[in-house]
């Protein structure tokens, strides 16, 4: 195939002194690059890319850089007009190394994101390159079961990509000592039913008969694996009901007449090794509530006791398969020699853009699915990925890629670090009840251990979970237990935050799709604490002020609404028969909790009492709505706004638009920086509203909800929104000390003037 034609002239790359084959213009930039990192000049390095004179010119085939850049420059096609692009290149400087980051911009000035980056070859777990321990250990390690000039085949279905998975769970099993929980002493554990897929051979599947295995009646012997996927379309999706229970157990499912991704499930099951696996759809009886409710509360076990968990990420239903065909020549990172140092030029987002936001990974059940298994192997569209709670690896690079680390991610929501942290965190402190250490104190009036990590983590970009061992060196049991759990809702905020953006088919399931988690929480808590309608009792003084993402403008009327990462709106109604409004689960949104970075926060109110009879509503049974009363010690304060009985302030205010609202007994003016209604029927309710502040800090900065009386039952209150006041706020129309006032009337009031009601 021959290059495009520039001015008459086929353009041909040729070897460079920077080592791969590159034309003119990337030849060009990657010289004022080394220019400058000779120099130690940080910052923008621009250069005119005759490469990038057109997009209808932009990428020589033959040019390993123009390959690698040609899905930006064509998303870029999309945006901005044909004119003369350039491309940028900025040096930073991150821990302790450089890395470059790049952006494409028009002549008319419009910068748009490349997602290529590069660093020095030494921080990456890369075949020779790295001086980190870490690394050399896990390439070390990986000696013993693979070669480490892996190639990536045309499709990860090749044999290659399995062999490479293979190695990833034989080093993970043998190697990782983090990924050994102390379950793994306390002998097997098998869900209620398995398929039996036989022993690998080379012969012709369309024959296989897949029967179902009831492990009470037989019990099984090795290891079993297990399967995520969307259900797509549910209607036409193989099932196992009460009437072919029978049937499937005697004679079993075949395998033709399994769908695609079953089928290459069962495949490389066999290949790994595997004589059992469980997919929902078949070990789970479908038509029959009890039986998903009693099988549904043994999630977390089903997956924590699998060997690996293989997803098929990014199949958006059973039909598309979990293996596809790709170029492999995108796969590999680029090596470029720069001042005599070899730097790797790769996709920084190809986690991000293949696992995270993958169709796989945007549904709710499947969060839980990989909090729980011990390890994953993802199916992307572009190629495979592993994740276990002591390494991350793709094809790209096949032996760890700890990105979290190795470069700056804050354009990036790193879930994966926060999954992999709250597993980690859960094994230390399964370990740390194994060894008898036990620490029941907890205090209630300051979350100063995790503000401080996350101070440091914000910065730094690293793990929490890493900070914490690292400032627990030398601690006893005891503290590090303590400071573990200080962690545990931390990592339960931002997983919540997260599950509560994904889809899920089933309203109902709001509660029970995040319960295997929250199971395995309660299990290294023991005692400590209680999981209650998705929040934990001790901290319910911090996280009752969990806030929704809305947009509703009061000037028009318009019923509260957010706009989704798909770019849908969808409008807000609260569902009292799947959560109490005191619970983030009763709404159907994104939501978030308020981030107390502060050396102190103090609670203004005292729980009483709480209850959780929300725990019995499943998917399609809501005989009566059940109530979760919620009992506590707090200050009301009536709202009467300035201006119109149904004033409020919208999200996106301007500082004209403010008007301030006036609070009663005592009667001060309290400077709300924003009010987020919960949902359609909070403005209904507004002009009979209450202030509730709930925390503040040593700054006197108040975080508090809006509640709002039952009909008919004196004492009751439901929430209806959110708010946070900012009291050093002096602009024009804030009267900056009267948030200090309200706080410290607040903290100073005595307990016989405080309300004792009852939220549901």
């Amino acid at each position: 195939m021959s290059g495009p034609l520039v001015e008459g002239r086929e353009v041909i790359a040729s070897t460079s002194r920077f080592g791969p084959r590159l034309c003119d213009s990337c030849n060009e930039l990657f010289s004022v690059i080394e220019s400058k990192l000779e120099q130690g000049q940080t910052g923008w390095v621009g250069v005119n890319c005759p490469t990038l004179s057109t997009l209808r010119n932009a990428v020589r085939p033959s040019c390993q850089f123009c390959i690698m850049l040609e899905p930006d420059i064509q998303a870029v096609g999309s945006k901005v007009r044909r004119d003369t692009l350039k491309l940028v290149a900025s040096i930073n400087y991150n821990n302790c190394f450089d890395y470059i980051s790049f952006d494409l911009r028009s002549a008319l000035h419009t910068t748009q994101y490349v997602s290529m980056t590069g660093a020095p070859a030494d921080v990456f777990a890369y075949p020779g390159t790295s001086c980190r321990e870490k690394v050399r250990n896990e390439l070390a390690s990986m000696k013993a079961y693979h070669d480490l000039n892996y190639v990536p085949p045309v499709s990860t279905e090749n044999l290659p990509a399995w062999q490479l998975c293979r190695s990833w769970i034989d080093n993970c099993i043998n190697n990782h000592d983090r990924c050994k929980s102390p379950s793994d002493r306390a002998g097997a554990w098998w869900p209620t039913r398995l398929l039996y897929i036989g022993s690998p051979n080379d012969g012709d599947l369309s024959g296989l008969k897949i029967p179902l295995h009831p492990t009470q009646d037989k019990q099984p012997h090795g290891s079993y694996m297990t399967l995520s996927h969307c259900w797509g379309d549910s209607k036409n999706m193989i099932k196992l009901t009460k009437d072919t229970y029978e049937h499937r157990t005697k004679h079993g499912f075949s395998y033709a007449e399994l769908p695609k991704t079953f089928q290459d499930f069962v495949r490389l099951s066999r290949f790994l090794r595997n004589d059992f696996i469980w997919i929902d759809s078949l070990c789970i009886i479908q038509d029959s509530t009890d039986d998903w409710i009693r099988e549904s509360q043994t999630m977390a076990d089903v997956y924590q006791h699998s060997k690996c968990n293989i997803a098929a990420t990014a199949s958006q239903a059973p039909s598309e398969g979990c293996f596809y065909p790709r170029d492999p020549t995108r796969l590999p990172p680029l090596e470029v020699m720069l001042s005599k140092k070899r730097y790797l030029f790769f996709n920084k987002d190809l986690w991000y853009n293949n696992v995270e936001q993958a169709p796989l990974n945007r549904r709710s059940w499947v969060l839980q699915e990989r909090v729980l298994a011990p390890r994953q192997i993802h199916c992307g569209r572009e190629q495979l990925f592993w994740e276990c709670y002591q390494t991350t690896a793709c094809e790209t690079f096949p032996f760890m890629f700890d990105f979290h680390e190795e470069l700056s991610m804050a354009t990036t929501n790193s879930l994966n670090v926060e999954l992999t942290g709250l597993g980690l965190t859960m094994l230390e402190m399964s370990k740390l009840r194994f060894s008898g250490a036990r620490y029941d104190w907890f205090p209630t009036d300051s979350h100063t251990t995790y503000a401080e990590i996350d101070k440091v983590c914000q910065f730094s970009h690293a793990s929490r979970f890493e900070e914490s061992l690292r400032r627990l060196e030398g601690a006893s049991p005891e503290e590090r237990f303590a400071n573990m759990r200080h962690n545990i809702y931390q990592y339960w905020s931002s997983i919540v935050e997260w599950y509560s953006s994904c889809e899920l088919s089933y309203r109902n399931d709001k509660l029970v799709a995040v319960l295997g988690i929250a199971s395995r929480i309660q299990d290294v808590l023991e005692d400590i604490d209680d999981y209650v309608a998705g929040l934990w009792r001790s901290q319910l003084p911090w996280q009752l002020a969990w806030g929704s993402v809305l947009n509703w403008k009061p000037s028009t009327g318009a019923s509260p609404s957010y706009r989704n990462d798909h770019g849908g709106t969808h409008l807000m109604a609260p569902s009292y028969d799947i959560a109490p409004s005191w619970s983030w689960a009763c709404l159907n949104t994104k939501i978030y909790f308020p981030n107390f970075l502060g050396l102190e926060t103090i609670a203004l109110i005292e729980i009483l009492n709480v209850h959780d009879g929300h725990k019995s509503a499943v998917r399609g049974t809501v005989d009566s709505v059940p109530e979760s009363p919620l009992t506590l010690r707090c200050l009301l304060y009536k709202i009467h706004t300035c201006e119109g009985p149904d004033y409020i302030l919208p999200n996106n205010y301007k500082q004209d638009d403010v008007k301030s609202i006036t609070l009663e007994d005592p009667k001060l003016e309290l400077n709300v920086d924003k009010i987020e209604m919960d949902s359609t029927e909070s403005r209904d309710f507004w002009e009979q509203a209450y202030m509730l502040p709930i925390t503040c800090d040593y700054s006197n900065y108040l975080v508090g909800i809006v509640v709002r009386p039952c009909q008919g039952r004196p004492g009751f209150y439901r929430r209806i929104a959110s708010w946070s006041d900012i009291a050093f706020r002096a602009s024009p129309g804030f009267a900056g000390a009267c948030g200090g006032r309200l706080a410290q009337h607040a903290r100073s009031v005595m307990d016989e003037d405080r309300m004792t009601i009852t939220l549901i």
